[in-house]
Order: C-alpha cells, then sequence, then structure tokens
C-alpha cells in the first residue's frame, strides 16, 4: 500500500428533527478531525419536522454530503403492495 495515500473515514450522522443539536454535533466532528486522514461526512436528514433542515442547508461546510429523506407514515408501509 502507498504510505503517501490518505485513507478516508466515513461518518454518517443520522438526524430527525435535531434543530438544537445538529450544528454543535457537526462542529464538533470537524474540531475532532486529524490531519492524516480523509474525511467524509453524510448527514441524512431523516423527515425532519423541525428546523433540521434549513440549518443544514444554510451550514454546508459542515459536510460533504446530505441526504434528505421523506418521512414514511406506518400506514403508508403498510398499504403498500408488492
Amino acid at each position: 500500500m502507498n504510505k503517501n495515500k490518505m485513507k478516508t473515514i466515513s461518518i454518517i450522522v443520522a438526524a430527525y428533527n435535531e434543530e438544537k443539536t445538529i450544528i454543535q454535533i457537526l462542529n464538533l466532528i470537524k474540531k475532532r478531525k486529524k490531519n492524516n486522514f480523509k474525511y467524509q461526512i453524510i448527514v441524512i436528514n431523516d423527515g425532519s419536522t423541525d428546523n433540521t433542515g434549513k440549518l443544514l442547508t444554510n451550514n454546508k461546510s459542515l459536510y460533504t454530503k446530505l441526504i434528505n429523506e421523506k418521512k414514511i407514515e406506518a400506514k403508508d408501509m403498510l398499504s403498500k403492495k408488492d
């Protein structure tokens, strides 16, 4: 293995209605990064109904990729036909 090639660490952060903490959490991750690794921070906004999505959109520098998932209701899952 090439010693000069940096290893990548992927961090996945799941968020559901985390408007009070999501930015603080992402800032903590950013502060703890080590220079000898490449980081990929993936945030999954799992159907939040508060301002989590807006906060994430306004702070794109804190993560690599944002995945917005639509909230799925249990009744929708039960009515789904295979």
